[in-house]
């Protein structure tokens, strides 16, 4: 009986050690190993979606992305999703760069739908926490619909956002906006909507 018992409890605190560590559970889809002097590099949607499960991990935009892009109508067009369109990435507090450091070039998001008009924290980013640092990021042509707390590049920020930029519609109800819909003690910097 304790031999059965002791059995399950590992087989819980395994199972729960899993589900909580995404990386383990998740294989990066691209190439690249998540740190500064090597981030995750980002060619499709499908990446740009696996941010997901390494939100402390660092992030660079290696292509630009829009609807003719692999997988769009997956995760980023107005089909992806059941007809919500992106859905938004949570408590980021990696670092993400659309800029290319060996060639001067910065990289595009284009043409992002999302339409999740009863949901709060909406944008390519829900939330991005007080560590989490975007830069060099340029939405072109989306758009966005939330409820509240609803902006282009997130719809909560507390980290960090520099030279970012964000074209196209964005609506909802309360706390909206082109590049954030609501900044709580983020520093935002040479960035516009």
């Amino acid at each position: 009986m304790k031999k059965t018992g002791c059995l399950l409890m590992c087989g819980i605190l395994l199972t729960a050690f899993l589900l909580l560590t995404p990386g383990l559970l998740y294989a990066f889809p691209g190439s690249g190993g998540g740190t500064a002097g090597n981030p995750y590099l980002i060619t499709n949607w499908e990446e740009l979606d696996a941010i997901r499960n390494y939100p402390s991990a660092h992030f660079q935009l290696n292509a630009h992305l829009d609807q003719s892009t692999s997988d769009y109508a997956s995760f980023a067009g107005p089909a992806a999703n059941g007809g919500s369109g992106w859905n938004p990435i949570n408590n980021f507090s990696g670092r993400l760069t659309g800029q290319s450091p060996t060639e001067d070039e910065l990289y595009t998001i284009t043409d992002l739908v999302i339409n999740r008009s009863g949901s709060d924290n909406v944008g390519l980013f829900g939330t991005i926490s007080d560590n989490g640092t975007v830069t060099n990021i340029t939405l072109v042509n989306l758009s966005i619909n939330g409820r509240n707390s609803v902006g282009g590049l997130a719809g909560r920020n507390s980290g960090e956002i520099r030279n970012s930029s964000v074209t196209g519609t964005v609506e909802g109800n309360d706390q909206v906006g082109g590049l954030v819909g609501l900044n709580e003690a983020g520093t935002i910097d040479d960035s516009f909507s």
